[in-house]
């Protein structure tokens, strides 16, 4: 990897959620709009009704899983 992939957004997600993947709970990544960008494979075992939630706004997930609004 050179240096300009290394800076490449896509690439910093990658490195940062690394041990977010082995995880043995359920993690999730998202931007600062709640959007979410990845989710580890444990979440999706843990949420398999929610499917694909890339790009999903986390707030309308936590609806889906039935978690009241305060």
């Amino acid at each position: 990897m050179n240096i300009e992939e290394l800076f490449n957004r896509q690439n910093i997600l990658d490195i940062s959620f690394f041990n977010f993947r082995n995880a043995i709970t359920a993690a999730f990544y998202a931007d600062r709009g709640l959007h979410i960008l990845k989710v580890n494979n444990n979440f999706k075992d843990f949420f398999p009704i929610l499917g694909n939630v890339s790009n999903a706004y986390f707030p309308d997930v936590l609806k889906q899983l039935g978690v009241d609004e305060v």
